[in-house]
């Protein structure tokens, strides 16, 4: 609480939007959020700038409207476009210090993913550092319903990975960067 405060800004503000993460929009309003929620206090008057390439971006809108973290429509976006929480995402990564072999362990739980019968997936595609400490990454992302059969899927392709060796596979189920 700074006393006083009656001025913020914000430089950049696209930047906290142009995250490759599906939980961004609702991260940018939370932090926007605080930082109005920061000044103004005891009943001073107060202004909040942003600065951006972007103001017609919703989150931008949703600021000036006065929404928060707790009174978006971030959360009906999740719902239409098939993210948590209502389903569950599992992204699978493979590492090896050679990259010949880590295509060929990604081909081969490629195979095991439709085996298993993953119907919503992608990959295996390099993610954003494609080489950490030494070893190559291609990652898997894998979507899956809140209901019994997918259960059941999952259930089957955790079978089919223990034949993957643990020191070349990932496995993260919820994550929370993408």
């Amino acid at each position: 609480d700074f006393e006083g405060l009656t001025l913020a800004a914000v430089i950049m503000g696209e930047a906290i939007t142009s995250i490759f993460d599906f939980r961004a929009d609702e991260k940018g309003l939370q932090l926007l959020s605080q930082i109005r929620g920061r000044v103004g206090r005891r009943g001073n008057a107060a202004e909040m700038i942003i600065q951006t390439s972007r103001p017609e971006h919703p989150i931008f809108k949703m600021v000036q409207q006065g929404y928060s973290t707790h009174n978006h429509p971030l959360t009906e976006e999740r719902k239409i476009f098939g993210y948590p929480p209502y389903i569950r995402i599992v992204r699978l990564t493979v590492k090896s210090p050679y990259r010949e072999k880590c295509a060929e362990i990604a081909a081969e739980i490629g195979e095991k993913i439709i085996t298993a019968g993953v119907k919503e997936h992608s990959g295996p595609i390099p993610p954003p550092i494609e080489k950490i400490e030494k070893n190559y990454l291609l990652q898997f992302i894998l979507k899956f319903g809140r209901d019994k059969s997918s259960i059941r899927i999952k259930q089957q392709l955790y079978e089919l990975l223990k034949e993957v060796p643990s020191q070349n596979l990932i496995i993260d189920v919820d994550p929370i960067n993408l």
